[in-house]
């Protein structure tokens, strides 16, 4: 996103959460108009409080708060130790996305980087991809969850948790 003007640059610390105004998209059936950005990974759909931010991954679904979440890189981040969280709207002449990027994020342990991203479709139906760059980790620690619920926490995937299942590998 770097390369792109008009970005949202968030003011994001360790453990953290930035509420985000952003245009309509819908996900899992309904709309939404706020994203709530987590410096640890994941986005709360609709927004959320402090209650939502918890620098301990879990295996989704899973009923306790944060729900309704994207989890592109869920584990212990922390911004103040490098990187930043960007978030903009990006278009191809025909559709849009909202794009939300963690820019060589740092893990709290070791301070490893890690860029990754999060495009939410913008064109009335449930478009969401996760995105990685070139430097990721394994998460802080080995202990990282990838994957999506819904509001209720009942419903969802998880693709990997701590060292099961498909780890997240640069995408080009």
């Amino acid at each position: 996103l770097s390369l792109f003007g008009g970005n949202l640059v968030l003011n994001a610390s360790d453990e953290s959460i930035s509420n985000i105004n952003v245009p309509a998209f819908t996900y899992a059936g309904e709309p939404y108009t706020r994203i709530g950005v987590v410096s640890n990974g994941y986005i709360v759909v609709g927004g959320g409080t402090g209650a939502d931010v918890n620098f301990v991954n879990s295996d989704l679904p899973d009923a306790a708060r944060p729900n309704n979440v994207l989890a592109p890189f869920w584990t212990d981040l922390n911004p103040t130790f490098g990187g930043r969280i960007l978030v903009n709207v990006l278009g191809d002449g025909t559709n849009s996305w909202i794009v939300v990027e963690w820019e060589g994020v740092a893990n709290y342990s070791n301070k490893a980087p890690n860029t990754f991203q999060v495009w939410i479709g913008i064109n009335g139906t449930e478009d969401i991809s996760f995105v990685y760059g070139e430097q990721i980790t394994a998460g802080d620690g080995g202990f990282l969850t990838v994957g999506a619920e819904n509001k209720y926490g009942n419903r969802g995937a998880t693709v990997y948790v701590d060292g099961v299942g498909t780890a997240p590998a640069p995408s080009y």
